[in-house]
């Protein structure tokens, strides 16, 4: 309801002939572009950050240190298993962001298309 609110719909329900007060109609624009702008550059920012994570000698996954074998210590890339999140926040700051904006993301994403599909 908050989003269908912020988004000027409810309103517009309402009350249709609000769509042509222009206060209305700029109000409504702008929440639209600074909502959707905002999530749009802090995805760009992470997917800056991955691609730049990539190019990195190690292609962007931590290296790990095991214990020694005969005194030498070997390097593992790990391919499955959980990876600590600070490990990976080495080569690509953004990552330890993610949990903290997927979850909103996602719910906004969410709410946004059962506007248009509401089954």
């Amino acid at each position: 309801d908050g989003l269908l609110s912020f988004m000027g719909i409810s309103q517009v329900a309402a009350d249709p002939s609000c769509v042509t007060n222009e206060e209305f109609v700029k109000k409504v624009t702008t929440d639209f572009s600074v909502m959707f702008s905002s999530l749009n550059q802090l995805l760009s920012v992470g997917k800056r950050c991955q691609e730049a994570a990539k190019k990195r000698p190690n292609g962007g996954l931590p290296v790990q240190n095991f214990g020694a074998l005969s005194g030498e210590s070997l390097q593992h890339f790990p391919d499955e298993g959980p990876v600590n999140i600070n490990d990976l926040a080495i080569n690509d700051p953004f990552v330890p962001l993610w949990p903290r904006l997927l979850p909103t993301l996602i719910r906004v994403l969410d709410a946004t298309l059962r506007v248009w599909h509401p089954e």
